[in-house]
């Protein structure tokens, strides 16, 4: 319906006290259309600044030849010394330890199959386990998962415990992680939980 049939029904001319009412109707609308543009603008101003600030950091690492001797059970650190990917060069390939370059949320996992019989390994966190795993038999994998929180500086490791001396190479077996937020995102953190797929 037309507004000007709508300010004086059963007319079919506006007046001119029509035409100011119209066009202040029009003025205002026009205002918060202007609002709400410029609002619009400053969220994706906000939105480009917090995804040009995001850190990408992810790695996986597997092992140069296969099968892989491990000589040594209790405390040895695992060195996957073979990196496929490593976004924000946060793996150290030569001690097999992941370095947190910014503090957050991270997630790890790792994929083990034995050549050998079963072994034992965790997930360390600045000398603390955080997460075990078992793996049962020779030929079967074994995964964990877990969830912790870092500050920048500290670091992720895995360590054999005890069992068999081999494991198979290349990307059969693999330590992987990324990040999932960083504290300034204002989220919730964790000391570590796991989260154990067999």
């Amino acid at each position: 319906m037309c507004v000007l049939a709508q300010l004086h029904p059963g007319e079919e001319f506006a007046t001119k006290e029509d035409l100011r009412v119209l066009i202040s109707r029009i003025q205002s609308q026009d205002a918060k259309i202007q609002s709400q543009e410029t609002k619009i603008q400053s969220l994706e101003a906000q939105l480009k600044a917090k995804q040009d600030r995001t850190t990408l950091i992810s790695f996986r690492a597997g092992f140069v030849h296969d099968p892989v001797p491990l000589k040594f059970s209790n405390g040895q650190i695992v060195i996957f010394d073979k990196v496929y990917l490593n976004d924000g060069n946060a793996y150290i390939a030569h001690s097999g330890m992941f370095h947190a370059p910014v503090s957050g949320l991270y997630i790890f996992t790792l994929h083990v199959l034995p050549s050998s019989s079963e072994m034992e390994f965790s997930i360390i966190k600045d000398g603390t386990p955080v997460a075990y795993m078992v793996s049962t038999s020779s030929g079967g994998t074994e995964s964990i998962q877990t969830v912790i929180h870092l500050h920048k500086g500290q670091e992720v490791w895995i360590v054999k415990h005890w069992g068999g001396d081999t494991l198979r190479g290349y990307q059969l077996t693999t330590f992987s992680g990324f990040l999932l937020r960083t504290d300034d995102d204002n989220t919730l953190v964790s000391n570590g939980g796991s989260l154990v797929v067999g």
